[in-house]
């Protein structure tokens, strides 16, 4: 629906008069393509709207995967180490680094009591950081094999690289905007010109992409 509407937009714009420079870029800044549409420039119009819509589609269909992920990672976690579901990714990342909570309020305590009590003597301090730097009984884990927790990890790792991808996808969402802007301003600046944009094969097996201009 969002994308009919902008098309119809984009076809009135096309009947629009001459108008500064200035707002052709913006219009492409805002919606790729548009500004092409309205000088005329129908296949970089439809170029430009293409990469948006596969940008977009990109985004949400990862963003989908992320979420099946997060939800995953957080149901094998209860099940397989009774770990209670929250949202706090930094008691997650401990789930995911320990055998067990009993292991992590260990290593607190080897840390504390080596800084704390034998370093220099402070109870009270020891007993503050040991208070809000351990976890709970209804806080604690504990996985029912290494295999178990491994598996959990790689989930974790899934859904880290998902949020990864989907960040670089909304940087294409932008990336499109920026070019298709620079596309406008060669257009306007000498209309009898011709431009394109083209990709070609890079070393490292990927694709370059090559903007060139014809004076």
């Amino acid at each position: 629906m969002k994308y009919l509407l902008v098309l119809a937009l984009m076809l009135v714009a096309v009947s629009l008069p001459a108008l500064p420079k200035a707002v052709y870029i913006g219009m492409s800044a805002a919606l790729p393509g548009s500004g092409e549409l309205a000088l005329g420039k129908v296949n970089r119009a439809g170029f430009f709207l293409g990469m948006d819509l596969l940008a977009f589609t990109t985004y949400w269909a990862l963003g989908q995967q992320r979420d099946d992920l997060h939800e995953s990672y957080k149901l094998y976690a209860q099940a397989y180490a009774g770990v209670p579901v929250t949202n706090d990714e930094y008691y997650y990342s401990h789930v995911r680094k320990y055998l067990s909570s009993d292991d992590f309020n260990l290593y607190q305590e080897m840390m504390a009591r080596n800084y704390y009590l034998i370093y220099n003597y402070d109870l009270d301090a020891y007993n503050n950081y040991m208070a809000a730097n351990t976890y709970s009984e209804s806080e604690s884990w504990h996985w029912q094999s290494e295999y178990h927790l491994d598996q959990f990890r790689k989930l974790r790792s899934k859904y880290m690289k998902m949020r990864l991808y989907q960040n670089a996808s909304l940087g294409a969402v932008f990336l499109n905007r920026l070019i298709s802007a620079v596309d406008v301003v060669f257009i306007t600046r000498k209309p009898s010109g011709t431009t394109a944009l083209y990709f070609t094969p890079s070393r490292d097996d990927g694709l370059m992409l090559n903007y060139q201009i014809e004076f």
